[in-house]
């Protein structure tokens, strides 16, 4: 996701070879201010967060390519090696049907927290109504 925020393929790639999502987001809030957004990230940024964690939960579309080495099969398919901990991780949400999920952080568009001065939950909850929003059309299609 925090990749996706930038056109520099450069500042694409070093997020992306970050292993852990936690730097990766790290890097990706600190290159925002030396490196320009692109120009339509707010308008599609809802977007990236859904593909994104569609792919977590489910995985892209199953991959194939053509085969060139391989003259009885026309395509083979590329394994996903995340496989075992995306199908944990599919569990765990698909065990929250029907309920409200909460993202908190420190970011009120994204998440909710209570560090204002009166102690009150505020914020968009933006990242758990997509994280909903994927996990009830996920039941859809069960």
């Amino acid at each position: 996701m925090q990749a996706a925020k930038y056109l520099n393929a450069g500042v694409q790639e070093q997020i992306r070879a970050e292993p852990k999502w936690h730097q990766a987001h790290i890097i990706g809030w600190s290159q925002s201010h030396a490196t320009p957004l692109r120009p339509d990230w707010d308008l599609v940024r809802l977007a990236v967060l859904e593909r994104a964690l569609q792919a977590k939960f489910f995985g892209s579309a199953a991959a194939v390519r053509p085969d060139d080495d391989d003259d009885s099969s026309p395509v083979s398919v590329v394994v996903d090696p995340h496989a075992d901990k995306r199908a944990a991780a599919r569990q765990r949400l698909m065990a929250t049907a029907g309920k409200t999920l909460i993202f908190c952080d420190t970011d009120l568009f994204w998440a909710v927290n209570n560090m204002n001065e009166q102690h009150r939950w505020a914020g968009c909850n933006t990242h758990g109504k997509i994280l909903q929003k994927v996990r009830d059309a996920a039941m859809m299609t069960k």
